[in-house]
């Protein structure tokens, strides 16, 4: 597998991110406070995206491995965790969004968001996740040479 397809990929990946970033705070920002439908959409709205984020994550996972485990280079994996983290985090920051927008415009029903603590809490399973992935990427790249 070429290096190439991996940053291909990774960079379309990263282009959708920012597109759906910027289609979400224009629907959030052309949003009536009295529109509680509205608001309910962009929840579902950033649903489907952080879906659709968790999917993009585990295909570059995929490539990132293919290409570590031909080229004998276990290090690519931590590429697919930093996209993670960028969505993640971009994802959190859209929870808050959505939940400042309410708390200001009086459809809050109470509580309170921990966007940014779950993103991080995600970010660290998935880290251990990587790791767990890279040791046993080396093992079998130190087989393989065997």
């Amino acid at each position: 597998m070429n290096k190439k397809i991996v940053l291909v990929a990774v960079l379309a990946s990263l282009v959708t991110l920012i597109f759906q970033e910027i289609s979400f705070y224009k629907t959030l920002s052309s949003l009536s406070p009295t529109n509680i439908a509205g608001t309910q959409s962009m929840s579902e709205s950033l649903s489907n995206q952080v879906f659709v984020g968790n999917i993009l994550s585990l295909l570059l996972l995929l490539l990132c491995n293919i290409y570590a485990y031909s080229s004998k280079k276990a290090k690519w994996i931590f590429l697919a965790l930093a996209f993670y983290a960028v969505a993640e985090v971009f994802n959190s920051f859209k929870s808050e969004a959505i939940f400042h927008f309410r708390k200001a415009n009086g459809l809050w029903d109470g509580g309170f968001s921990l966007g940014l603590i779950g993103a991080a809490f995600l970010i660290v399973v998935a880290a251990l996740a990587i790791f767990i992935n890279y040791l046993l990427l080396q093992y079998f790249i130190k087989k393989r040479r065997i």
